[in-house]
């Protein structure tokens, strides 16, 4: 068992958010002692040239799981990679970032019945996202659990109707519709356990997926939209039991040997660009032969089986 699996057992996740808060202050401090001494700087024509590179394109639907830190020190911040982003992609294009809003575990959070503010509440998924989510023509979704901000010529269509369905990925939700858009996701400097698209194929087969990802009961959580409208919405939120079983980075090998994922750099990040109307076909076709994300090596949870 590896040394983030123990800690991951034994501190409480207040505690491990602080220390990644502090991990990623000091990566990005380092980054700029190096810029200093190297004179390296990341500016936007690098991350539009590195992405390019890397087979994203001018029209191209995306969601992006980011960290600043790790792409160097960019000239401009986050707002300058957001920009590059988008110029990119022009005028048909649509980017996606997560705006997930939970600092605790869900079950956690839900327990003291918060309110969503979808035009208000900050993103707990760093600053490329925060930066993204207050942009004058973003849209949210009012997903309690597991909102996106999107802007572009499709970001109405993937938020709308979020909310709608009791399963936080399923098909009314962005990142299935990302999926019906042939659209992209970029791991930029993160690893592929931040990669939320993992849990569509979850929500896509339903009592077919062999592992009990959610808790039986409905969260009924409060959400406000931006005119000030409250809403009740309903959600089903992970079992912790299962989630703590997520081995998501030893899928790497699968997806980059399928054709599904693409490794390369952009700035100084080590990113991976995945196709997400493929990779949901991949991982379906890997659940039938005893690969998940919580079984990488097809060796299945026999406690943790549904039975049948």
């Amino acid at each position: 068992m590896s040394l983030e699996s123990i800690l991951k057992q034994v501190l409480p996740r207040s505690v491990r958010e602080r220390i990644r808060s502090l991990q990623r202050h000091y990566r990005l401090e380092r980054s700029k002692v190096k810029s200093k001494i190297t004179g390296e700087l990341v500016t936007k024509t690098q991350i539009i040239r590195d992405l390019e590179r890397m087979g994203v394109q001018s029209g191209d639907s995306v969601i992006v799981h980011s960290s600043l830190s790790r792409l160097g020190l960019v000239d401009g911040g986050a707002a300058t990679v957001v920009e590059a982003i988008r110029q990119l992609l022009g005028r048909d294009g649509t980017v996606v970032v997560p705006t997930i809003q939970l600092r605790v575990s869900a079950r956690e959070h839900f327990a003291s019945d918060p309110v969503f503010h979808v035009c208000v509440t900050p993103s707990v998924m760093g600053a490329i996202s925060e930066s993204a989510r207050t942009l004058p023509d973003a849209y949210r979704s009012m997903h309690p659990t597991h909102s996106v901000a999107a802007v572009g010529k499709h970001a109405q269509y993937l938020t709308q109707d979020h909310h709608k369905s009791e399963l936080p990925f399923g098909p009314y939700s962005p990142y299935y519709r990302l999926g019906e858009l042939n659209g992209k996701i970029i791991m930029l400097g993160v690893p592929l356990a931040s990669m939320t698209n993992f849990h569509v194929v979850e929500d896509i087969m339903g009592e077919d997926f062999p592992y009990p990802v959610y808790l039986p009961e409905l969260v009924d959580a409060r959400v406000v939209d931006c005119e000030g409208r409250e809403f009740r919405v309903s959600t089903r939120i992970h079992n912790p039991q299962i989630s703590q079983r997520r081995r998501c980075n030893e899928m790497e090998e699968h997806l980059v040997l399928y054709g599904v994922a693409l490794l390369g750099k952009v700035g100084a990040a080590r990113t991976i660009v995945l196709d997400s109307k493929t990779l949901n076909l991949v991982l379906v076709r890997f659940v039938q032969i005893g690969i998940t994300m919580y079984t990488p090596d097809g060796k299945p949870i026999a406690s943790l089986l549904k039975p049948r």
